[in-house]
């Protein structure tokens, strides 16, 4: 996994060389038990936990320690739904970035002399809950 960054050269028939930036590390790790278990009384309840690596990265191949390097980040992921025995009711509550945790997911500098640089952020902490009916 990665990104390609794609070359090109000023020379007629010149082959474009091909450079692959990755993070130095990368895990992702979810724990989901039997979907549905009914461990509550009165209904079944699923619950799932995911924790993300990201390590540390270079943007581009300048390797400029203020400007091109990415820190490494952490994230945890929380969801859990009850659904009532006999109920057409659903409840579900899900937390990303459960730490709120800041992060940079990527980073590009013009290449066009301009030199500006732009950041992508991983989201903050979100917290949704869902109440669901059917009928």
């Amino acid at each position: 996994m990665g990104y390609f960054i794609f070359f090109g050269s000023d020379k007629p028939g010149a082959e474009p060389s091909r450079l692959r930036v990755r993070a130095e590390h990368q895990a992702r790790l979810r724990a989901n038990p039997e979907p549905g278990c009914k461990c509550v009384a009165g209904g079944a309840l699923t619950g799932k936990a995911q924790y993300v690596h990201r390590g540390a990265m270079w943007a581009r191949i300048f390797n400029d320690p203020l400007l091109d390097r990415v820190k490494a980040y952490d994230v945890t992921d929380l969801f859990v739904e009850y659904v009532p025995n006999d109920s057409p009711v659903r409840l579900s509550l899900a937390v990303t970035n459960l730490f709120d945790q800041a992060g940079v997911n990527s980073r590009f500098t013009d290449p066009y002399g301009t030199g500006q640089t732009s950041q992508q952020f991983i989201p903050p902490r979100q917290v949704i809950g869902t109440v669901a009916y059917r009928w």
